[in-house]
């Protein structure tokens, strides 16, 4: 979402978030909170004033987890692979070990993130860095084919926002600079592009001829991918004028692009014109025009089975009918990574660390697992946190914060590789791992990608 705009709000948001601390610690000095007097102890039973957050729970007579076969992603195009976001189970060796690993440019600092996820297409798997920068590379060998930086000239603002997308024959990057491209993926040359007004909130979606994303005030816009002309632009109605978080890659399937709001409005549109189909929220129940509302959805929405399927940050994951937007099943567990559809189940890391097997046709539960949560788990150091998950074969991989990547088993949530025997990443992992080629590709925040296999 790199603008001057995006910078003077973050640069704005740090201001005030130092101001309102130092504000604080002056008053609670004058408390004599920092005092180095004893004090007595509080006499009486403590109670937690907000409960613990753990609704999730195995639902009897829940059916059996399978996985439908493995199949080979020529293109891993976009958020789960497809326009659907349903990847299935990737085919992938039994035992993966490493093939190749390459710096691909600036990797994430105080200031800047690396955000966007690579994607892969016709032997060639895309990159772009913390500053914005495109590039190629071999999936075979690794090697650097092209590299082409996204800023324009006289632009000293931060990259932020954006992502890539591929369909085989282009290369689509909404960059941090508020320009969205088509890029020939042999070359890197640019056979369009479009200056826009404002930066991206999230990477870009491919569906029925037309690239989709959502932009920094909160709206979803759809482009000709062969032209880049302008087709429409969806509002959600709600006045929320976008959120401090980021967005999922919309949907596609039957004409209806689906997709996720800063408000927690969850919305079916439809492709040909913009208008809406149905409309629903994920919505916490308190303030939607606030931009710090925790009911933003982050996470890509899936399509599978005939449903629409949204998890967001206020804690809810929930199914709807993609044609008519009636809600079929709902669970108290959400977060702000985009689900692995696998057959008919759907694989779910919560915000809590918690990764669940639900099935598809009707939310019931299958398994709960709760992933390692701390590197000194003896003394509750070292948190991690997990990225994915990628359906590949018969476990589902995650990478971590702590530099590893772990295996579960699809059909018992049970820990397959050993936190210890994790297969080590070059640096932390802010990314979940894509499948293409037969190769898995982790991106860590240093900008190391690392290819598997």
């Amino acid at each position: 979402m790199t603008s001057r705009t995006m910078t003077d709000l973050r640069a704005l948001s740090t201001l005030g978030r130092r101001g309102a601390l130092l504000s604080s610690m002056a008053l609670l000095t004058g408390c004599s909170l920092f005092s180095k007097a004893v004090k007595p102890p509080v006499p009486g039973r403590k109670i937690p004033v907000l409960p613990p957050h753990n609704p999730l729970s195995v639902s009897s007579g829940a059916p059996a987890v399978t996985l439908p076969a493995p199949r080979s992603h020529a293109v891993w195009g976009q958020a789960g692979a497809n326009a659907a976001h349903d990847a299935g189970v990737s085919a992938l060796p039994a035992r993966l070990t490493m093939a190749w690993r390459r710096d691909v440019g600036a990797g994430a600092t105080y200031r800047r993130t690396l955000h966007a996820a690579p994607v892969a297409a016709g032997g060639r798997v895309f990159t772009m860095d913390a500053l914005g920068v495109v590039e190629a590379h071999s999936i075979a060998s690794g090697q650097r084919l092209w590299r082409h930086p996204m800023r324009p000239k006289h632009d000293n603002s931060f990259a932020y926002g954006g992502g890539l997308a591929a369909d085989g024959t282009t290369l689509y990057v909404a960059s941090g600079f508020s320009q969205l491209l088509a890029l020939d993926p042999a070359s890197g040359k640019p056979r369009w592009t479009k200056t826009l007004d404002q930066p991206f909130r999230s990477a870009p979606g491919l569906g029925g001829g037309l690239i989709f994303v959502i932009m920094l005030d909160d709206t979803l816009q759809a482009f000709d991918a062969k032209t880049g002309d302008f087709a429409w632009r969806f509002p959600t109605g709600n006045g929320s004028g976008g959120s401090m978080f980021g967005a999922g890659t919309p949907a596609y399937q039957d004409g209806i692009v689906v997709a996720g709001f800063g408000s927690g409005v969850f919305a079916g549109v439809n492709a040909t014109g913009g208008s809406a189909v149905w409309e629903q929220s994920l919505a916490a129940g308190y303030d939607q025009t606030n931009p710090l509302d925790v009911s933003s959805i982050v996470a890509s929405p899936v399509i599978a089975g005939g449903l629409a399927i949204a998890t967001g940050l206020a804690g809810t994951t929930v199914a709807f009918d993609l044609h008519s937007g009636r809600r079929i099943w709902g669970i108290s567990a959400g977060g702000s990574e985009t689900p692995a559809v696998a057959g008919d189940w759907l694989f779910l890391l919560t915000e809590n660390q918690r990764l669940a097997a639900i099935h598809v046709a009707d939310g019931a539960v299958a398994w709960v697992t709760e992933l390692p949560a701390y590197g000194d788990p003896k003394r509750h150091k070292q948190p991690i946190s997990w990225h994915g998950p990628l359906a590949a074969g018969a476990g589902l991989v995650l990478t971590g914060s702590d530099k590893r990547m772990i295996v579960v088993d699809a059909a018992t949530g049970r820990l397959t590789t050993p936190l210890a025997a994790g297969l080590a990443l070059d640096g932390e992992a802010d990314l979940a791992p894509i499948a293409a080629a037969g190769t898995l590709f982790a991106l860590t925040r240093n900008a190391v990608l690392t290819a598997y296999r």
